[in-house]
């Protein structure tokens, strides 16, 4: 038929808490989304993307922020020619991905292999050899 159901599930669940970020503009408070909160709380949610997560969480402005650090982390990898920006660029980007389908920012050794050498690019200390030969 082409229905896939956990994509509906996934569309659905994000549906659902976009309304909910709607309705709570400043958030639901630290502590209200995850599956930490559900350890707490039975009435905690677990919403499957990073970007609603963080939006119901602190507010549609921290959400808006955290989208931004991202496209700018993103923008300045991309404009890096050295391979570890292209590894960079390629490395954010499925990043970002996952943040809107997983709630991947919770995932600490999965940020920590993407952010390291992303922030590596964008702190402009990668060093290219004087010594290696320039293809013109």
């Amino acid at each position: 038929s082409g229905r896939d159901p956990s994509l509906q599930g996934h569309v659905g669940s994000i549906e659902q808490y976009v309304d909910v970020t709607i309705d709570h503009p400043l958030g639901t408070g630290p502590g209200t989304v995850g599956p930490r909160a559900l350890l707490r709380d039975p009435t905690a949610v677990n919403i499957e993307s990073s970007y609603l997560t963080i939006s119901v969480q602190y507010g549609i402005l921290s959400g808006a922020l955290f989208v931004l650090f991202c496209l700018l982390c993103l923008k300045g990898c991309l404009y890096n020619p050295s391979l570890l920006g292209m590894a960079a660029t390629s490395m954010m980007l499925a990043y970002m991905l996952m943040l809107g389908i997983m709630p991947a920012h919770q995932s600490l050794p999965t940020a920590a292999l993407v952010l390291f050498p992303v922030g590596t690019v964008l702190s402009k200390r990668v060093l290219i050899s004087k010594t290696m030969p320039v293809k013109q």
